[in-house]
């Protein structure tokens, strides 16, 4: 994160509203609770000055869904059998 930047894209509300998503469902945005990432549906365009940056760092894990080329996570050998 660049130095002056807060929250590294992630954004709180400063107003309390409710917006229709594009998948026909409602979000309740509520003021000083609701946190959103920079660019997401609820913080683009007219509802961005809803929103300002959050003095926090957040930093996104983001685990692995499969094995690495080589890599054996959690298999078994095929001959192991059930504890008793």
């Amino acid at each position: 994160m660049a130095a002056g930047q807060k929250g590294g894209g992630v954004l709180i509300a400063i107003e309390s509203f409710a917006v229709e998503l594009r998948d026909g469902s409602t979000a309740m945005i509520r003021k000083g609770i609701t946190r959103a990432r920079q660019g997401s549906e609820v913080t683009a365009g007219a509802f961005a000055r809803y929103w300002e940056p959050i003095d926090l760092h957040v930093d996104y894990d983001v685990e692995q869904a499969t094995a690495a080329p080589g890599e054996a996570r959690g298999a078994k050998p095929a001959d192991s059998k059930p504890a008793v």
